[in-house]
Order: structure tokens, then sequence, then C-alpha cells
């Protein structure tokens, strides 16, 4: 392993401690080290986990994309950089394993205190004190504190947990509120669920059967399938397996140790709130306008995605920016950063598809004046990708460009066909 330089010790030393102000080539160059390619996915991931350590500015992701494509790989190396004690798992998750998580208290949902379960009435006790404990009971809830948490999905075969969670995604208020039915010995029994604080959200499917209400909650990413990311990985594993010194390397590399540090820097900084100086808000405002295809009611949870990038980049160098007290404030450098972050996915997220889903779009629409069948369609996807896709994986992404109002689908005989809505629907 080659011995670390001063010069690189020192550099390490700034990074760590924020005295060097990073930039989108910074981020990529150390989060680059063991994340090849993905350049937007892996920076967007990693600039929304730092905002979770702000009161309410915390963002939600969803990856999508084929099996094996790096989906849960590119999450686990960005969550590298963050304390593990603020990062909870859920593997294969569905609605009711989530709300019956094992870190849930009983509380009196009336005084939001826990309740002492040695203090139940014993036989003999009075009525009155079996009238109260039974009021308790009647009024008890399980409480989950999530304030500040990063939570991550990383196996989800179905979306239907993002409907459960749809108020605490939305910071519609700090603390939701739910009632589910269980099964108990003596029948039905409703039990109440009370989630608390704001969190950031990571999810990775392989499903294509996004809501349309939850697509509009999330940054909708996808790693890429570049030959050349691929080929980078291989070398990675290669190294891993044949190199006795890179589990040292991987935990003690100079850059990428300085900004696990630094992130755990920020995190002690308890910066609660960040804004953006009017002249500087307008002129993001006017980009995205100009940017924005056709403005619409979507438009109100796609325009706050790109202020938040802005809001993490002025987090990320915190030292370099205005503040007062636990208010930080963003600068033009910040502005200019967002925008060059978002602007890949500010069509396919305006349309409420993924990028794997408008890549789809852009290799169909020159043949689709006419219809395409399915099986034509899979042969477009063969000739682009140099493999096929599943059937019911391209039926779904089918059927997300026809709810977005690219395509419509038509009977023709026993095949269905499908033709471009929009001519020129992309601009």
């Amino acid at each position: 392993m080659s011995m670390v330089t001063e010069e690189e010790v020192t550099k390490a030393r700034e990074i760590a401690d924020g005295l060097r102000e990073l930039g989108l080539e910074d981020l990529d160059h150390i989060l680059g080290k063991t994340i090849f390619g993905d350049e937007t996915v892996k920076k967007i991931l990693f600039l929304i986990c730092l905002l979770t350590y702000t009161d309410r500015e915390q963002e939600n992701a969803i990856e999508t994309g084929e099996t094996t494509i790096g989906k849960t790989y590119n999450i686990t190396e960005v969550l590298w950089f963050f304390p593990r004690e603020d990062i909870q798992k859920f593997e294969g998750a569905t609605p009711k394993s989530f709300i019956h998580d094992s870190s849930a208290i009983q509380v009196d949902a009336r005084t939001m205190q826990p309740i002492d379960w040695s203090k139940a009435p014993q036989k003999g006790d009075d009525k009155e004190k079996w009238d109260e404990w039974n009021d308790i009971r009647r009024n008890s809830a399980y409480f989950i504190d999530l304030s500040k948490k990063i939570l991550v999905f990383p196996d989800m075969p179905d979306t239907g947990l993002l409907k459960v969670l749809r108020s605490v995604l939305s910071h519609d208020g700090k603390r939701s509120i739910y009632s589910i039915a269980e099964k108990t010995k003596s029948g039905i029994r409703t039990k109440k669920v009370i989630i608390e604080g704001f969190f950031t959200c990571l999810f990775c499917t392989a499903s294509t059967e996004l809501d349309e209400q939850e697509a509009s909650r999330f940054f909708l990413l996808t790693p890429s399938d570049d030959k050349e990311k691929i080929k980078r990985s291989l070398d990675l594993i290669n190294r891993k397996n044949s190199d006795p010194c890179f589990r040292e390397w991987y935990e003690t590399e100079p850059e990428r140790y300085a900004l696990r540090t630094r992130v755990s820097n920020v995190k002690a900084e308890d910066i609660q709130e960040i804004y953006i100086p009017e002249g500087l808000m307008a002129n993001l405002k006017d980009w995205f306008i100009l940017k924005t295809r056709s403005l619409s009611v979507k438009s109100q949870r796609d325009f706050p995605r790109v202020i938040s990038i802005a809001k993490a980049c002025a987090m990320l160098n915190w030292k370099h920016r205005d503040r007062q007290d636990k208010v930080l404030w963003c600068n033009e450098r910040d502005i200019e950063v967002a925008k060059q972050l978002y602007e890949p996915i500010l069509q396919c997220n305006e349309y409420g598809l993924t990028p794997e889903e408008w890549e789809i779009w852009k290799t169909i629409k020159p043949h689709v004046e006419i219809g395409l069948s399915i099986s034509e369609i899979h042969n477009l996807y063969f000739q682009s990708k140099n493999r096929p896709c599943s059937d019911k994986r391209l039926r779904g992404m089918l059927k997300n460009l026809c709810r977005a109002g690219l395509l419509r689908e038509e009977k023709d005989g026993n095949k269905l066909k499908y033709y471009s809505v929009l001519e020129s629907s992309d601009k």
C-alpha cells in the first residue's frame, strides 16, 4: 500500500474540518473511489442524506432499475460516510412489518409518557385502580421516534409501504398517527401507532409499479448500465479479493475518511434552518421555469427539490457560508451547483418518470409514430442494450409512459400497439 504524503494529510485535514470548500468535482472524486459512474445519483444521495441533520429539510429518494444494476450498492457506499447510529435499515419491508418495528415503545397517547407495565393492577386490587389501568390501555399507542434518521429500504418487492408513509414523507406534520387492525386471540383489535419526526427515506425497488402520488414525493433516480462503470466495478471486485490491504484502504483512505469526519462535524454544528437570499431565490425560480416544459401543479413539488440541493451544498460548506446561530444562508455557488446537479433528471422527474423509463422513451420515440407492438419494443430495447428486458418490466414501464401522457395504448386486432401522444413532448 502506498505511503500517504504530507500534502495528502494536509488536504484531508482541511476537508475534515470544513476549511476546504467542496464542489461537485470534489464530491465526485471522493465518492468515485468506490462508486463508479452514476455521477448524478451518488451526489444527490449524499447531499440529501446531509439534510437529515436539519429541522425539517429532509428529502426522499427512490432508486429503481433492473436487478444487479447497483441500486443497493450506491446507497450502501454513500451511507458509509454517515454515523451508524443514524441509519435504520428495513430489509424487504412491508407496511405491517414497518409499523411493528421493534424500536416502538408503548405510550399513553394522551400524555405521550411510556407505560410502566410493572404497575399493572393485580388480582384483588380495587375497582378504581382497574378502571384507571384499563383507561390507560384503551389510550395506549406504539410510539416510534424517527427524528433525524436515515431510513433505508434496500429491497422493496412492491411500493405499498410508500402509501402508508405518505403523510410523513410529505412533511404534513412532525407527528403522524396510524390505526392498523391486528388479529388477537379474542378477535380483531385496532392498534394505534404514532410516528414522530422528519427523516430521510431511501428506497430501492426493481418494481415499475410506482404510484403517481409517490413519484411526486421523491427524487427519482436510476443507476446507469454504462460499460465503463461495469468494467471499473469488476476491477474493484478483483482488488477486494486479491489485495490483503484493501479493507484497511477502504476504512482509512485519507479523503474518504476526511469526508466521513466532515459529515460528523456538520451534524455536530446543529444547523436547523437554511435559507436562500431573495435575489438568488428569484434566479433559481426563473431558471426552473425556463427549463420546465410546462408548469403544472406537480411543479410545486419538483421546485423544492432543486432548492434542497442548494441548501445541502451550503450545509456541506458551512464554514464558507453566512450564518446566524443555527440558521445558514446559501450563496451563488450553491444555486449554480443545484442547477447543474438537478438538470440531468429535471425532464424525467417532471413527467413522474425514472431516468430508466425516460431512456426507454428516447429509444422508442423515433419509431413510435406508426405504432409499435410489444415485440417490436422488445427488439428495440435489445438493439439498444444488447440484452433482453423482462416482459413484465417492459409492460410496466410502458404503462408509466402512458400515465405520463407520452404514449397511448390501442388495440390492433389481437395485439396492443403504442403510439406517441405528442410530436415533441420532450422539448
